[in-house]
C-alpha cells in the first residue's frame, strides 16, 4: 500500500543519488522488517526514482553491510521494488559504523558529481559496541567527505532519544524521530519533503 503524498514540491525536477541503509539486525522483527521495506519503496517513489532522474541504492546491515541494490542495478521502478522485497533479513548485531563506511565507498566510486547525494540511515536503535566500533560521528564523516549528506530515520522503540543520533548528522533537523514502525509510511512524505527542501537551500 502506498500513500498519496501531499507535499509542496515538484519531484520531476529533483535528481539525486540516494543510498538507504536498512537495519536488518535481530533487533528488527520479521513484520517490522517488511514495514522498513515498504518505507524504502515509498521513499524511492517520493524522491523521483526513474530513468535519468534519481538513482537509489540499498544496503542492508547487521554485523556487516550487504549491498542489495546498486545505482542503476535495476531496469525500472518495479524491478527496484522487487529487489527490495527480496532483501534478506540478516539477523545478528547492529553495526551502523560499517554501514556508513560502505556507503561512503559507494559514493566515492559510483555517485554522480552533478546531483545531491544522500545517505539515509533507517534503524530502530544504536549500534552494537565492540572493541573496534567507530563512533557515529567518525564513520558518518566519511560520507560527508565524499559529498554525501546523512539523514537518520530512527524508530525510537528501545528507550533511545533522537539526540543519540545527532553525531551522525550535520544538523539536528536531519535526524527524524519515528515513534513506531507503523508510523513509517505515514511520515514518509514529510521526510521526503525535508530532504528535498535541504537540497533547495
Amino acid at each position: 500500500m502506498f500513500f498519496s503524498p501531499t507535499v509542496k514540491y515538484e519531484p520531476a525536477y529533483f535528481h539525486s543519488d540516494v543510498i538507504f541503509l536498512m537495519d536488518s539486525s535481530s533487533y528488527v522483527g520479521a513484520n517490522n522488517y517488511i514495514l522498513e521495506k515498504n518505507f524504502v519503496k515509498l521513499m524511492a517513489r517520493l524522491l523521483n526514482l526513474a530513468n535519468n532522474r534519481s538513482r537509489v541504492a540499498l544496503y542492508t546491515f547487521s554485523d556487516r553491510p550487504q549491498l542489495e541494490i546498486t545505482f542503476d542495478g535495476y531496469e525500472d521502478r518495479a524491478a527496484f521494488e522487487s529487489a527490495v522485497n527480496n532483501a534478506p533479513h540478516l539477523q545478528g548485531s547492529r553495526r551502523i559504523d560499517r554501514a556508513f563506511e560502505s556507503a561512503a565507498q559507494l559514493l566515492r566510486t559510483k555517485s554522480r558529481d552533478s546531483v545531491p547525494k544522500y545517505v539515509v540511515l533507517l534503524t530502530s536503535g544504536m549500534q552494537t559496541r565492540t572493541a573496534d566500533t567507530r563512533t557515529l560521528e567518525a564513520s558518518s564523516q566519511q560520507v560527508r567527505f565524499y559529498g554525501g549528506r546523512v539523514f537518520v530515520v530512527a524508530i525510537l522503540t528501545g528507550g533511545y532519544s533522537i539526540r543519540d543520533f545527532y553525531p551522525a548528522v550535520q544538523r539536528p533537523n536531519d535526524a527524524f524521530p519515528i515513534t513506531s514502525f507503523v508510523d513509517l509510511l505515514p511520515r514518509a512524505p514529510a521526510f521526503a519533503s525535508r530532504m528535498m527542501g535541504s537540497w533547495r537551500k
